[in-house]
């Protein structure tokens, strides 16, 4: 399905898949940081948002409410310190769209899987 920069019924569905590290209710996180070499992505600031395909479920906690979260520190350390590769998380995701059960395959909280 395509997926357009500003699609609210994906982010919308994203958010309903759950928080990928703890399966709490979640919102869709964009991945601001860029991997332009092999996937296109450009890095975005603060002011600029990503395309809708760079989200990823995340809770509030995990995404923006403390300095712990994705938006409280470095966001390369971050992604690193949880085991996640953000960028081919998305695009993973952005892949199985609408499909719930392929998209939550590989998060690594393991009860999605069933």
């Amino acid at each position: 399905m395509n997926i357009s920069r500003d699609d609210d019924k994906y982010r919308r569905w994203v958010s309903s898949l759950g928080c990928i590290l703890c399966e709490a209710p979640a919102e869709a996180a964009h991945v601001r940081y860029g991997e332009w070499l092999n996937h296109s992505k450009p890095s975005t600031g603060l002011q600029q948002k990503p395309h809708d395909k760079w989200v990823i479920p995340l809770c509030p906690e995990h995404h923006r409410l403390n300095k712990k979260s994705q938006h409280g520190r470095n966001e390369w350390v971050w992604w690193a310190e949880h085991g996640v590769d953000p960028i081919q998380m998305c695009i993973h995701i952005a892949s199985s769209y609408p499909d719930v059960e392929a998209a939550t395959l590989f998060f690594p909280v393991s009860t999605h899987h069933h």
